[in-house]
């Protein structure tokens, strides 16, 4: 076995969900809801969400690269669980209130955050004419934030989105949904992707840089924003599902190299772990230590 981003043959073993060998009630209480997942409810909401992990494959170990820091379950649940899982656990689960277009968007504070990041580095697009693709969109905040701010060009956005509730929404906001789920064939390239929390869940890495690199302009940008593992990420019990792709800055800087990407900027920002376990506000500034990565890739 060697690592599919840098190559090397050298990696850690950590138990998914339950990184450490300490013991604790948060871990007993994890450890007895799987075991009687069968008899939970699914209208108990909470506790099936923690139960029913084991039932669609979130199980097992992450090896991770000891070179790159790159992490990937050992047996990756198959699509239709996925796709069970996230029906059950996700989508399903989600306010059914139809959101509100002109409510939402420049409210949310990540996507505000993620549009700041990328505006001047949009702005180098020469067309006058852009298409944008958000891929796990929900309410699209960033790219909506971006064409409102750089109205001196024409941009079409379009969604992979499986909420079914966001349709009137993105009637509203014209935006373009193209797919309920990736890969999906593409009529057009695109000139701008961004994936935000997304990147982690996808089955298979590989195949999705090459419909990146296939699917974008040349000169085109992919925004990536991930958790970041980085810092002291496997010495705690974190939870891990339905994460199946763990990244370091090393490890994603060379994933992207590896398909002719080349990094413009990336950022590590957000509360620590540590913060983050002591039930801390969620911010989205820069942290040396913080819990997510940031990042825009240019295609060359």
């Amino acid at each position: 076995m060697k690592c599919s981003i840098c190559g090397n043959k050298n990696f850690k073993k950590f138990r998914y969900d339950f990184h450490t060998n300490k013991f604790n009630l948060k871990k007993l209480i994890k450890f007895f809801l799987i075991k009687i997942d069968f008899f939970i409810p699914n209208k108990l909401i909470k506790l099936k969400s923690i139960s029913s992990r084991n039932r669609y494959g979130f199980s097992g170990f992450v090896n991770v690269c000891t070179d790159c820091g790159y992490g990937i379950l050992d047996t990756i649940p198959t699509e239709k669980k996925l796709i069970k899982y996230y029906n059950l656990e996700y989508w399903n689960k989600r306010d059914s209130t139809v959101p509100k277009f002109k409510k939402l968007y420049k409210k949310n504070l990540r996507g505000l955050s993620q549009s700041l990041f990328s505006l001047e580095i949009i702005k180098k697009l020469k067309s006058n004419n852009l298409n944008f693709l958000d891929i796990g969109a929900a309410g699209a905040w960033a790219i909506l934030n971006i064409r409102d701010k750089i109205t001196e060009k024409t941009i079409n956005l379009h969604t992979v989105e499986a909420g079914q509730v966001w349709g009137s929404y993105y009637q509203e906001a014209k935006i373009n949904k193209v797919s309920d789920f990736f890969p999906f064939k593409s009529k057009i390239k695109y000139d701008y992707i961004h994936t935000s929390h997304w990147l982690e869940h996808v089955r298979e890495i590989k195949s999705t840089l090459n419909w990146f690199r296939n699917n974008i302009n040349k000169g085109g940008f992919i925004f990536v924003e991930v958790p970041n593992t980085e810092f002291n990420y496997w010495d705690r019990d974190i939870d891990d599902t339905p994460h199946i792709h763990f990244f370091t800055r090393k490890s994603l800087e060379k994933l992207f190299k590896n398909y002719n990407f080349e990094i413009v900027k990336m950022d590590v920002l957000g509360p620590s772990y540590l913060e983050l376990n002591s039930k801390q506000p969620i911010h989205h500034n820069i942290n040396p230590t913080g819990v997510y990565l940031r990042a825009i890739f240019k295609s060359k």
